[in-house]
């Protein structure tokens, strides 16, 4: 898979908290899971979670302790658990700080 950002990623290794929709796994409550944030951009991020998330679902991120609407782009096994990436929604792009 190639590098389809023309953005700067920071890279980072800190937590990050991931919300998705029951609806979104045929599970019967709404899924929350802290993992470990690999890097970001003005319009995106990268993180590894233990569960998968499913691609093109809506999630609400907690980064850096501002709350950002995102769509999940690719999810990738990468051993113990997966690799996450979001991007955005307009409206919240810029609102992480990359440091």
């Amino acid at each position: 898979m190639g590098d389809r950002r023309f953005e700067t990623r920071h890279p980072a290794s800190e937590p990050v908290e991931v919300c998705w929709p029951a609806a979104a796994e045929n599970r019967p409550a709404d899924q929350q899971q802290t993992g470990t944030l690999r890097d970001v951009s003005r319009s995106g991020a990268r993180f590894y979670l233990d569960v998968p998330v499913p691609i093109n679902s809506s999630v609400l991120a907690t980064i850096r302790g501002e709350q950002v609407v995102a769509s999940v782009r690719f999810c990738i096994r990468k051993a113990p658990g997966f690799l996450i990436g979001i991007e955005f929604e307009p409206e919240y792009q810029g609102k992480v700080k990359t440091r």
